[in-house]
């Protein structure tokens, strides 16, 4: 009974020693709390749809117009609209209207129409890297759609069959961690909050 007693006794004591000293209070319950909360703000939200685009198209041909609205088709870019030039684009990019630039050259169809390589500028915010990766995915899959329709137009252009042309010779496929979604708050935020609770504890 004794043992008990002095176990009580230094539980009691110790219990009101974590209530009354701000150091453990702020490391056991402020620190916990407070982090998943910043870092599920950062990475809010997880998965970044139809973000505000400006097109400069210095081509204006039924080529460039083309590839801009399969462009607005993808899930990534919100086309708001087309600037004159580089300067109008670069303000609406200052004034956060716009978080990527599209910039078309004039020789964009001529260069096609005769078989060269055709290259577009893009220029992205890069103040949120989620906004980053889906511009990457969405300007991937549309390349890769446009080659496919471009080399089948060349082949019926030569004369050649274009119904086995059905996609390009090496296939991409990304896999994705954590919930289906894709969203990287969902996949990293409880490894995060376990790292919190230990550094939590042993501090306090």
């Amino acid at each position: 009974m004794n043992w008990f007693k002095s176990l009580f006794r230094v539980w009691r004591r110790e219990t009101r020693l974590v209530f009354t000293d701000i150091g453990v209070l702020l490391f056991f319950f402020a620190l916990p709390l407070a982090y998943p909360i910043v870092y599920t703000l950062i990475y809010n939200p997880e998965v970044v749809k139809k973000i505000d685009t400006v097109v400069v198209d210095n081509c204006r041909t039924a080529d460039s117009r083309e590839f801009v609205r399969n462009l607005g088709a993808t899930q990534g870019f919100n086309i708001i609209g087309y600037a004159s030039d580089m300067q109008e684009a670069r303000r609406a990019w200052m004034e956060k209207k716009a978080y990527g630039v599209v910039e078309i050259p004039a020789d964009f169809s001529r260069k096609i129409g005769r078989g060269e390589q055709a290259v577009c500028s893009f220029y992205s915010d890069m103040s949120l890297l989620l906004r980053y990766r889906q511009y990457l995915f969405s300007l991937t899959d549309l390349q890769m759609h446009e080659v496919t329709a471009i080399t089948a137009r060349r082949l019926a252009d030569g004369g050649l069959l274009t119904s086995t042309v059905g996609g390009l010779p090496v296939n991409t496929q990304a896999n994705f961690l954590g919930d289906v979604s894709q969203g990287f708050a969902s996949f990293v935020m409880p490894g995060i909050v376990v790292l919190i609770l230990q550094q939590s504890l042993l501090l306090g």
